[in-house]
């Protein structure tokens, strides 16, 4: 149970950071020259909640004899 509730909180907060983070780089510089954060920003996120969502799934499953 403790580990649903510090990786809901851990990947809130990098969600947040990694959404604000593009979105006011490419403010400043424009989109076409702040593309490669937002692949490597969507990399992350989607690497990040695959991680969260497989550990969750795994502390589910009963215990093997």
């Amino acid at each position: 149970m403790s580990n649903i509730i510090t990786g809901a909180i851990s990947l809130a907060m990098a969600v947040a950071f990694f959404i604000y983070y593009p979105f006011r780089l490419s403010y400043a510089l424009g989109f076409a020259k702040s593309l490669p954060v937002w692949i490597i920003t969507l990399g992350t996120l989607a690497l990040l909640i695959y991680d969260f969502v497989t550990s969750i799934l795994e502390e589910m499953k009963p215990p093997r004899k």
